[in-house]
């Protein structure tokens, strides 16, 4: 039977004592294995916070196109945060860049965002200069053409539901 089948779906009722003491005995267990956990040099949250940094970093990569090998991720994230995976594999440049760039907008984000902050991230994904097979000018904002000033244009498309 699923949750939503039963009579007092989803209307529930429980017995806070008996929960009381069940989440007692569960935090209790969290603790000592925490305890244990710290007793041999394993931080369960900086390994947690490693974990959705890789993440982070390959699939925000991947919108971009780009297809960063995850074992090289692993390595530079471990190494930027002292985790004792570090170096196992060599990460590139690229991914080192773009790893350190990841880090800085997450650990510093209530820091301003400032033309010489974006600067630094754009250095760090483009180390080369190149943006696929284009030459750019690392750390400046793109030009027009004709040198007129850029323009950013957002579309509200409508659909029968409401805007997205």
């Amino acid at each position: 039977m699923y949750i939503y089948q039963r009579p007092n779906w989803p209307v529930f009722t429980y017995d806070p004592g008996a929960l009381e003491q069940l989440l007692g005995e569960v935090r209790f267990a969290q603790g000592l294995l925490l305890g244990r956990a710290y007793d041999w040099g394993f931080d369960p949250r900086l390994a947690a916070s490693a974990e959705m940094t890789i993440r982070d970093v390959i699939t925000n990569s991947k919108i971009e196109g780009e297809d960063l090998p995850v074992e090289e991720v692993r390595s530079s994230v471990a190494s930027r945060l002292g985790l004792p995976n570090a170096g196992l594999s060599p990460a590139s440049r690229e991914v080192d860049g773009v790893v350190e760039m990841m880090l800085d907008a997450t650990i510093n984000s209530a820091l301003p965002l400032s033309s010489d902050r974006l600067s630094g991230w754009h250095s760090l994904l483009f180390p080369s200069g190149k943006s696929g097979p284009s030459k750019i000018v690392v750390g400046s904002y793109r030009k027009h053409p004709d040198n007129e000033p850029m323009q950013v244009i957002c579309w509200n498309f409508r659909s029968p539901e409401g805007s997205f």
